[in-house]
């Protein structure tokens, strides 16, 4: 992802959700005018909120063609709310999708990808990694089983790669691949299924596929709904109680809470699958063969279970947020060594006092050792976390007890 600011096209029907966009984020700037003195906000991951009632956009990815993601339509803190509390809906402009049908569809991606894909059921969805022949990481993709075709989904960079090494594949095969002109929309949080059930009755069979998303960062549905209908879709799931859109700010400190790497972000496709700690989320070791599934056996199979680097969770001195591309270094005794690895994501975490949390890549030589990180003001100390706790467990209890009452009350 670029952080840089991008601006989206000027004709609203290149995005069709533009306008809608520019019209939520004008109306929170006035209501938030008439009640709330304006203050500093702190961004997910960089900066504050610009001035003005539009959305805060980003370029996610490199090239003139990487799409605009709003950043932040309006105040962070309700966004992030909306994630926790009620639902967020987010415009998926950085994801892409491809149908996959035909007689030898199943089998030809039983043979493709790392995760078992024969014994899927009818709108069941799963996550796997498509690797090459020597066991890198090319795509981390979403799959979903329909009764005709299956679904494939994936960041938008990604997804042209995996269509064009699906066509490799194909010797004779009856299998048929269609880039369909759908669009992503994100449900997140305690109230997405009643507001897919909104979504669905405004626009009936225009939503072509519901992708059940079950991961720890955020727990709804991906939804792919065809683009000339998007803009009703989008009016009807917005228009729910405690319904907000979000951008990619406040999402991203949701991923950062629960620790969940991203592909293009906190690894790349030179990765091994067991270097990402998603091995056992995206592959099946039960299955037959795909491009690079000796090399991913042997890797379970190492003796002492290590790798050359690894994706970890990462804690920052208190008061600091080193920005993604800090390098990590060996402490000797106060003064910064050699150069063991990198910041790949970091924010401020409300769920932890705004302490700043983050997800990094570590090389083998940083097992045990004492860690700085290099900040603005200089090295600070750095300590090195399971995933999992990036938010302590005694935190997120307490959050969760403290929220369940209000979830019943609104139910």
């Amino acid at each position: 992802m670029n952080a840089d600011k991008a601006n989206p096209s000027p004709n609203a029907s290149e995005n069709p959700l533009l306008e809608l966009h520019q019209d939520w984020s004008q109306r929170a700037e006035q209501a938030r005018a008439q009640t709330v003195p304006e203050v500093e906000r702190p961004g997910a991951a960089e900066g504050h909120r610009v001035g003005g009632a539009e959305p805060h956009w980003i370029r996610w990815g490199e090239g003139d063609d990487a799409p605009p993601v709003v950043a932040m339509f309006d105040a962070i803190e309700l966004e992030y709310a909306a994630f926790r509390r009620g639902v967020a809906v987010v415009d998926q402009t950085q994801r892409g999708c491809v149908q996959v049908a035909g007689a030898d569809a199943e089998d030809l991606l039983e043979r493709l990808l790392t995760q078992k894909i024969g014994d899927m059921k009818d709108g069941e969805v799963r996550e796997s990694f498509r690797t090459n022949r020597k066991g890198r990481v090319q795509d981390d993709l979403r799959v979903l089983r329909r009764s005709n075709d299956f679904v494939l989904a994936s960041d938008v960079g990604f997804i042209g790669n995996t269509v064009e090494a699906i066509n490799a594949f194909v010797f004779g095969e009856d299998v048929e691949l269609t880039k369909p002109p759908w669009r992503s929309v994100g449900l997140y949080g305690p109230k997405a299924t009643q507001a897919l059930a909104a979504g669905l009755a405004a626009v009936e069979e225009a939503a072509e596929a519901v992708l059940l998303v079950d991961e720890p960062a955020h727990q709804g549905f991906e939804v792919l709904v065809r683009t000339e209908d998007v803009r009703e879709f989008w009016t009807a799931v917005t228009a729910i109680e405690n319904a907000r859109p979000a951008g990619w700010f406040a999402h991203n400190l949701i991923r950062l809470e629960a620790g969940q790497p991203q592909f293009g972000i906190d690894f790349n496709q030179e990765f091994l699958p067991h270097e990402t700690d998603l091995v056992h989320q995206r592959v099946s070791f039960t299955k037959g063969c795909y491009p690079g599934q000796e090399v991913v056996a042997r890797m379970q199979h190492l003796t002492d279970g290590s790798t050359r680097r690894r994706v970890v969770g990462l804690h920052f001195p208190e008061g600091e947020v080193p920005p993604a591309g800090a390098p990590i270094l060996r402490d000797e005794n106060g003064s910064p060594g050699e150069v063991l690895g990198q910041v790949t994501s970091s924010g401020p975490s409300p769920m932890a006092s705004s302490r700043g949390i983050g997800l990094g890549v570590l090389t083998r030589a940083a097992k045990d050792a004492s860690l700085l990180v290099v900040n603005e003001d200089g090295p600070g100390r750095v300590e090195v976390v399971e995933r999992s706790e990036l938010v302590p467990p005694v935190l997120r209890e307490t959050k969760k007890d403290s929220e369940e009452p209000n979830q019943e009350a609104s139910s």
